[in-house]
């Protein structure tokens, strides 16, 4: 049955295994949240991290989490469908490198999956491997959504795999010009290595997965082609050409009052039953439940994309799920991700689908209202765009990039931030009725924007910035006429920048001996023992009590010499962040550290010369 009460976080769906961490991850998305990418590397992290939205994050903790895990992943996502953030952040610029936007190509109208594909190694260097397909963009959004997680190890080789593995070459392939050859490398050598990954299937299900890319590499847009009597299908939008399609004329559809308005007409000899999800009792059904309020409480909105398709001669059941919805871009001309599963003997129909077979259950059907007919509404294949829109799709074809100029100011190194735009096609901007302001995402829109009409001219040019606020995020604001504005975020190409930014940033962040203190501790603790939130409170203290001295003696003996014998790799790490902080301000750095440290970098040196 389909139960409102089973839910899933999204950032629960990529920790990973007990006795295992990421290794490597890929990623699409039709838009794309920074502020929620930035809180997926603590989701990612060793650490066993509670979210709660009542409690701040605390920076330095993500500052770990994202230097660990930012450069094994690999984010893809439509250009020009990053949102604005509400909030300045200096750490989004080590998103940067990890953000991947696609341009749509000839006959592509939309870029519109939603995967993640995950490898995870343990200290042997075995691997699991996790499929995530979700009907959910990498945002917060508050709606009702859909998500399947299969899990999967290495058996042999197999060909069912075959069409996700072409999904990801095209990936790989759309982006060779965009990215550098080893994160190239690093996603066609994750798709070779599922020609011998077998994914199991949830509980109940027949050992049958039909992967589905519409738009990639000529794939099959219709994945509809078995027989079946009846089908239930759940979609936030609407073509009466697609709905159409469906065999039969006693189906179900579930989806939002104004998109079943614009068919009605034309579909309703298709479906039997027709329901509306009602937000208001989707309150009522969060409102006892207070480990939720990060992603799901006070859901509004209908986001899922189901499929259910009943054989009652081979007494089966199909049911689809991912992110195309019921219209014609979706299986003609967008790319999209979708997963088929089969159960045989289901011992169900669509009908018990929708109604719980336990009372102590919630059924579906208790968020669902029947739909009244109102016929005063167009198919949306008759809308045509807005002229905002229109414009957008010139604007995204402009060639912008940066460069940083480097300068000295009162003894203090600062930076000139530079946008340009390579061809003389800017003149677009020039329209009458057109105006256009941008800013970087590290500083606040109200005293940084900046008027593209300057582009005419030569450059735009940001003032004296400090390495933290430079970043390739820049922020885009167009509107036409006064009317409704449209906002979105570009990731640029630097065609000159400091050498070592991140580097540079991370040392700017560790501005303390304490936070120093504090990152290194966090660097070593050990990934299936240490529980974030039940050592947070070791380092809030104020600066000067005894928190760092408590953990500068023996502990920190222990943890290093452990960490020489378990994972070299973060000795490596914490000799190349001193280098970068004694390079800037070694007071940072407290004396006592180096006692331990000498030690540690000598015995680590004379391993390595013994290789």
């Amino acid at each position: 049955m389909l139960n409102p009460d089973n839910r899933t976080l999204y950032l629960d769906a990529l920790k990973a295994p007990a006795g295992y961490e990421l290794d490597y991850a890929a990623a699409a998305s039709y838009s794309l949240n920074l502020t929620t990418l930035i809180m997926l590397p603590l989701a990612l992290s060793k650490y066993r991290y509670e979210f709660d939205q009542k409690e701040k994050i605390d920076k330095i903790q993500l500052l770990e989490a994202l230097e660990n895990n930012y450069d094994k992943m690999d984010v893809f996502c439509q250009k020009g469908q990053i949102a604005v953030p509400k909030n300045v952040n200096i750490l989004y610029s080590f998103l940067e490198d990890t953000v991947v936007e696609t341009q749509i190509e000839a006959g592509i109208k939309s870029f519109h999956p939603k995967i993640w594909i995950l490898r995870f190694t343990d200290e042997n260097e075995n691997y699991k491997y996790r499929l995530i397909v979700s009907s959910r963009n990498i945002t917060f959004d508050k709606s009702w959504d859909t998500i399947l997680v299969l899990e999967g190890e290495k058996s042999g080789r197999t060909d069912e795999n075959r069409k996700l593995q072409n999904f990801l070459n095209y990936l790989a392939d759309s982006a060779a010009e965009k990215i550098d050859q080893n994160r190239i490398d690093k996603l066609k050598e994750l798709a070779a290595e599922l020609s011998e990954v077998h994914f199991e299937t949830p509980a109940g299900f027949d050992d049958f997965i039909d992967f589905r890319a519409p738009g990639a590499l000529g794939a099959d847009s219709w994945p509809f082609k078995m027989d079946y009597n009846r089908a239930l299908i759940i979609s936030p939008f609407l073509s009466s050409a697609i709905l159409n399609r469906f065999q039969g004329s006693s189906n179900i559809l579930i989806s939002r009052k104004t998109e079943i308005d614009k068919v009605y007409s034309q579909i309703k000899n298709k479906f039997s039953q027709i329901f509306l999800i009602d937000d208001l009792l989707e309150q009522d059904l969060n409102s006892n439940d207070d480990s939720l309020d990060l992603e799901l409480s006070l859901r509004s909105g209908l986001h899922a994309k189901i499929y259910l398709l009943e054989d009652q001669e081979n007494n089966q059941l199909y049911l689809y799920t991912g992110s195309a919805n019921a219209t014609k871009a979706a299986f003609n001309g967008n790319l999209e991700f979708m997963v088929g599963l089969r159960k045989t003997n289901p011992q169900i129909t669509l009908k018990d689908l929708i109604e719980a077979p336990a009372e102590s259950e919630i059924k579906f059907s208790s968020i669902l209202s029947p739909y009244i007919p109102d016929t005063n509404s167009e198919d949306p294949e008759e809308n045509s765009e807005s002229e905002l829109r229109k414009f957008k799709r010139e604007f995204l074809n402009l060639n912008f990039y940066l460069e940083v100029e480097e300068k000295k100011l009162k003894g203090e190194n600062l930076f000139d931030l530079k946008l340009k735009c390579r061809e003389r096609e800017a003149e677009i901007l020039s329209k009458d009725d057109l105006e256009i302001s941008c800013w970087p995402v590290t500083l606040k829109k109200d005293k940084n924007s900046r008027s593209l009409s300057e582009l005419l001219e030569n450059q735009i040019i940001f003032s004296a910035l400090t390495i933290d606020s430079l970043t390739s995020f820049m922020a885009f604001e167009i509107k036409i006429s006064s009317q409704e504005s449209i906002s979105f975020v570009l990731n640029l190409e630097f065609a000159a920048e400091p050498q070592k930014r991140k580097e540079r940033i991370l040392t700017a962040i560790i501005s303390d001996q304490n936070k120093f203190i504090k990152f290194l501790y966090l660097l070593l603790q050990d990934k299936d023992q240490f529980f974030l939130t039940d050592q947070s409170s070791l380092f809030k203290s104020k600066a000067g009590s005894s928190s760092q001295n408590n953990y500068l003696g023996l502990p920190l003996m222990e943890d290093l010499l452990q960490s020489l014998t378990d994972n070299v790799g973060v000795i490596d790490r914490i000799e190349r962040i001193v280098r970068e902080i004694e390079a800037s301000d070694q007071k940072r750095i407290p004396e006592e550290f180096y006692d331990i440290w000498e030690a540690v970098v000598e015995v680590r040196r004379e391993e390595i010369e013994g290789y």
